[in-house]
């Protein structure tokens, strides 16, 4: 499985796709994307695969300097 984040310049995440298969060629599933927005494709931990992707927006933002999924303090 690939994850992908879609987030903002400020490492808030909009939306998450988890992919099992996706078409040659293809970038990323998110579509266009607005300015300051970015994609980052991630080897999930064995933690975050069983998370659903809802939860993983809800525990998790990015760390745009890093570019590494961080764990928010809830």
């Amino acid at each position: 499985m690939r994850l992908f984040v879609h987030f903002d310049r400020n490492g808030t995440i909009l939306s998450v796709s988890k992919v099992a298969f996706m078409a040659p060629g293809l970038e990323h599933p998110h579509g266009a994307l607005q300015d300051g927005e970015d994609v980052l494709e991630l080897a999930p931990t064995a933690e975050q695969a069983a998370l659903d992707v809802h939860e993983i927006m809800a525990r998790y933002s990015i760390d745009v300097k890093k570019r590494k999924l961080r764990k928010r303090r809830i």
